[in-house]
C-alpha cells in the first residue's frame, strides 16, 4: 500500500525541470514564461538546453515583460535547418508607431545565411503594425539565390493574449500561420524557393539587428524542428489552453 499527496494549488511546472507535452516529435524548446526569470530561462523540453537571461526582462504571475534588442532570454538552439514550427502566447500594449515600437516576439531575423554565403531573414512572430501578427520564414533559390523573406499575416488585436503557431516547410511547401484564439489562418505563396535559415540562436522577446524593439508581454514559447500537422497543432493548442487558463489567460 503506498500514499498518494495531493498538493491542492500548486503548479507542478514551478518546481519540475522537465515536461512531457502531447507532441514530443521534433521538440526543441517548450518555455513556461512566468513567476520568475530562472524559470522562463528553463527549457521544459526533454533534453533540451536551458537558455540565458539578457538584461533585465520582468516577470510576474502569469506573464515576462520583454524589450527587443535589450530585454530578452537567449536560447543557445540555431534556428532549425529545414522545418520548424514556431508557438507562443503574447501580446504587445506598445504603440507599433515604428519599428522602435513593434515587438519581435521571439525570432532568429536578421543574420549571416546557415547554409551558404550572404544573410537570411531567418524566422521570427512579430506585430508588424497595430492590426497583425506575422509569421517570416526565410527562403532562397536552391543554393541560396534571391533570398527574400516568405511572409504571412493574419489580422488580431496585438493587445489581447493571442496564441499563435507557424509552421514552415524545408522544401517549396507552403508556411502556414494559425490564430488558434480567433481562428484565422494564412498559408503563404507558393514558390520555388526553399528554406533559408539564418544561423542565429532563436531569442524570446526579440530578434536580431537592431530592428522591432518593441515591447511585449509573453507567457509560453515553444519551438519544434518538424512541420507539425494540424491534428498535432489540434493536441498541443488544447493543452496550452488549458495551461493559459489556470493562470487566468483565455487564449
Amino acid at each position: 500500500m503506498g500514499t498518494q499527496i495531493i498538493a491542492r494549488g500548486v503548479f507542478a511546472e514551478s518546481f519540475a525541470t522537465k515536461y512531457a507535452p502531447p507532441v514530443r516529435r521534433g521538440l526543441l524548446a517548450w518555455h513556461f514564461l512566468n513567476e520568475g526569470l530562472e524559470k522562463a530561462a528553463r527549457n521544459y523540453a526533454p533534453g533540451g538546453p536551458d537558455a540565458q537571461v539578457i538584461g533585465s526582462p520582468t516577470a510576474s504571475s502569469i506573464k515576462v515583460a520583454f524589450k527587443g534588442d535589450s530585454d530578452y532570454i537567449q536560447t543557445v538552439i540555431p534556428e532549425p535547418l529545414g522545418e520548424l514550427t514556431m508557438i507562443m502566447v503574447g501580446r504587445s500594449t506598445d504603440t507599433m508607431a515604428d519599428d522602435d515600437h513593434r515587438p519581435m516576439f521571439a525570432g532568429t531575423y536578421t543574420g549571416s545565411a546557415a547554409l551558404g554565403g550572404g544573410t537570411s531573414f531567418g524566422a521570427g512572430l512579430y506585430t508588424p503594425d497595430a492590426t497583425k501578427i506575422t509569421f517570416i520564414r526565410a527562403k532562397a533559390e536552391p543554393g541560396g539565390a534571391s533570398p527574400t523573406s516568405a511572409l504571412g499575416s493574419i489580422t488580431v488585436d496585438p493587445t489581447d493574449w493571442n496564441l499563435i503557431i507557424g509552421t514552415a516547410y524545408a522544401d517549396t511547401g507552403v508556411n502556414k500561420l494559425y490564430g488558434i484564439t480567433n481562428g484565422a489562418t494564412k498559408s503563404g505563396d507558393p514558390s520555388s524557393k526553399v528554406a533559408w535559415p539564418s544561423s542565429n540562436a532563436m531569442r524570446i522577446g526579440s530578434g536580431y539587428g537592431g530592428r522591432y524593439k518593441g515591447l511585449c508581454d509573453m507567457a509560453f514559447f515553444a519551438l519544434y524542428n518538424v512541420r507539425l500537422t494540424d491534428e498535432e497543432i489540434g493536441l498541443i493548442s488544447a493543452d496550452i489552453r488549458r495551461y493559459m487558463a489556470s493562470k487566468g489567460i483565455v487564449v
